[in-house]
């Protein structure tokens, strides 16, 4: 959470959702319609681990990945998206909630002295 969140790795904004900053550029529009160069932006991609390293990173990547690709190949391939009049996506980010959630039981251990 804290390594995708750190502004050595993702700046400017490393706490929002700017997918531009995945973008090879010479100018970036911020989300506030400022206009920056290149070498403002910093994406260190490999500071972007969202599944997790080692030996327990994501047993469900994969999975989830494909998956990921299949519903959104079917949806574009059935759907035309767009925003609703009524509607606007200028507070949609505000509302998202990021947590990470460990939740775990009671461990019960009996010590016994060794002799």
């Amino acid at each position: 959470y804290t390594v995708q969140r750190e502004p050595r790795n993702f700046s400017p904004l490393p706490d929002t959702f700017w997918p531009d900053r995945w973008l090879e550029r010479e100018k970036y529009t911020l989300p506030n319609g400022q206009v920056i160069s290149k070498t403002e932006v910093n994406t260190n991609h490999n500071a972007f681990i969202p599944f997790s390293v080692g030996p327990q990173h994501c047993a469900g990547k994969a999975f989830a990945m494909a998956e990921l690709r299949m519903v959104l190949c079917e949806m574009l391939r059935h759907f035309e998206m767009e925003i609703p009049k009524d509607r606007s996506l200028d507070n949609w980010e505000t509302s998202l909630q990021d947590i990470y959630t460990t939740i775990r039981g009671p461990l019960y251990v009996k010590l016994v002295s060794r002799q």
